[in-house]
């Protein structure tokens, strides 16, 4: 069994290829053990554990064809990308610090506001300069209490950090997406503002672990 052990979520690959998502705090529980794991908590489970970066460029390597490509996942607490040319890894980042590009935060304010993705109203001529997390909220807090419909807010907020993904990556022409953002739809509308944007589905690391 294979698993990438996320912050929030885990992405599970059965010893049958079935593909499961359970709670991590679920796994955490039950001290699950898995012959194969990545992910930041995946060191615990794992018989063998490999970085996330080098399972995102495996499973990468087995659904992109092309020969030069960048592939982003986005995951709770952490945004990470590779550059491949002629089907090696050019360049490489990491952001583990900062929460302006991370789905944890948009998560959060999802579920305070009650605001499906396909809901926000995204723009990119409105897009919000968001450079940090905490204060990207407190901003997104103060304009709905000045009158800013939530829907709005939450869509300036998810198009400025599709901005900060899309100039993390290095501004590519085309971006193949992995993780839980590759079914958020107003994420992927605002990308598209700035790249084309290929989505991978959330098991890409599974796939490099494989």
């Amino acid at each position: 069994m294979l698993g990438d052990i996320g912050t929030t979520w885990a992405k599970i690959k059965d010893e049958e290829g079935n593909y499961h998502i359970l709670p991590t705090k679920q796994i955490l529980k039950e001290k699950w053990i898995f012959r194969k794991a990545t992910g930041h908590l995946g060191k615990k489970f794992a018989g063998d554990y490999f970085n996330e970066l080098e399972a995102l460029g495996y499973g990468a390597l087995k659904k992109i064809p092309e020969n030069e490509f960048t592939v982003v996942d986005i995951g709770s607490r952490d945004t990470k990308f590779l550059k491949f040319r002629e089907r090696k890894v050019q360049k490489l980042d990491w952001n583990q610090s900062c929460g302006a590009s991370t789905g944890f935060t948009l998560e959060l304010l999802s579920k305070y506001y009650e605001i499906k993705p396909e809901q926000m109203l995204v723009s990119k001529e409105k897009a919000a300069p968001i450079t940090c997390a905490v204060f990207g909220m407190e901003k997104i807090f103060d304009s709905i209490i000045r009158g800013e419909k939530p829907e709005e807010a939450l869509g300036r907020f998810i198009s400025g950090i599709a901005y900060n993904v899309f100039e993390f990556a290095l501004k590519p022409e085309k971006i193949y997406l992995s993780g839980g953002f590759c079914e958020n739809e107003a994420f992927i509308k605002a990308l598209g503002f700035y790249t084309q944007v290929v989505t991978l589905g959330r098991f890409v690391l599974l796939e490099g672990l494989s």
